[in-house]
């Protein structure tokens, strides 16, 4: 709007009909004059992101979409008891290769821009998400700029004015973006996904994410919780027979000990190209109760979405 030549106001008010009445139309900002309005409409759309395919079940729904710059991306609205949580991807494609996960069979392709990500939920259906977790297709810590970008618009005031405090970054565990994000003071949610206590185990189960010890690790997350007073959220998905043992639970409260932090343990969900196996729901409770008489809070995740392969892990582009 500047190179246009018009002031800085026009911008506010463009923005406050795309982010806070959900305006897709430069005709139907009715505020603005006519002829900048036939300016901007033919110069920008609205159509970074498009719904492709749909999946629906009882209480979620999954979409396949594509992006106006080339690559597709999946995106889901999983039920809670407050509302809708929004499933969002930072990427197309995932660095990371966890082989339990469907998301980056095909490796990474290309980032996401800020606007992608955000287009993502107006795809969804902005009016019943009361949460969102970037816990979709991507390392959202491979793409930083693109992701803080994307949260503060999410959050701004003068639009969807999300809350910080309920939306949650998901990462492998990127050391030099766990230390910086600290010091954001975002109020934002941090998951780290472990799901292993020793980094033999782990880099076989993530490769991408080998680069840095769990030592390391847990030493940026406690760099996190001093910087941003905020707790940390361990993800650890339950392979059975082989990171589901009283041994390994032993081994994470040692690796977690005197750190403010939840842990979120998610049995598997079952993808098809990975030879896992979930484990019995009496092992998951020992699991669990082995955590919690260490005094660490611990949670299990309940499925939501695996009947349409939009539960944890499950989330890949099937079209081609």
């Amino acid at each position: 709007l500047s190179e246009l030549g018009q002031p800085s106001y026009r911008a506010r008010q463009v923005w406050e009909w795309v982010y806070r009445h959900g305006v897709r139309d430069f005709a139907a900002m009715t505020n603005l004059p006519k002829s900048l309005r036939e300016s901007l409409a033919a110069r920008a759309t609205f159509t970074a992101v498009r719904p492709a395919e749909e999946a629906r079940d009882d209480e979620s729904a999954k979409w396949l979409l594509e992006l106006e710059r080339g690559g597709r991306v999946e995106a889901a609205k999983l039920a809670s008891e407050e509302g809708y949580a929004a499933c969002l991807s930072t990427q197309v494609g995932c660095a990371v290769g966890c082989v339990f996960c469907a998301s980056g069979a095909r490796g990474l392709e290309r980032n996401l821009t800020a606007g992608e990500i955000v287009g993502q939920l107006f795809a969804l259906g902005v009016a019943d998400v009361k949460s969102i977790v970037f816990m979709g297709i991507g390392e959202p810590f491979h793409n930083y700029d693109a992701l803080l970008t994307a949260l503060r618009r999410l959050s701004d005031a003068r639009g969807l004015a999300l809350s910080p405090a309920r939306m949650t970054v998901s990462t492998s565990g990127v050391v030099p973006a766990l230390r910086r994000f600290g010091d954001e003071r975002l109020r934002t949610h941090l998951a780290v996904s472990l799901n292993a206590t020793d980094d033999q185990l782990r880099a076989r189960l993530m490769p991408g994410a080998a680069r840095y010890s769990l030592a390391e690790i847990i030493a940026a997350c406690r760099a996190y919780v001093r910087a941003s007073g905020r707790r940390v959220t361990f993800a650890y998905v339950l392979l059975a027979g082989l990171n589901d043992t009283d041994a390994d639970a032993h081994r994470l409260v040692r690796l977690l000990r005197g750190l403010t932090c939840h842990v979120n343990l998610i049995p598997y969900n079952p993808v098809a190209q990975a030879d896992f196996h979930t484990p019995s729901r009496a092992r998951v409770r020992a699991f669990g109760a082995v955590l919690r008489q260490a005094g660490i809070e611990t949670t299990v995740r309940f499925t939501k979405g695996r009947g349409i392969d939009a539960a944890c892990g499950q989330l890949r582009l099937r079209a081609s």
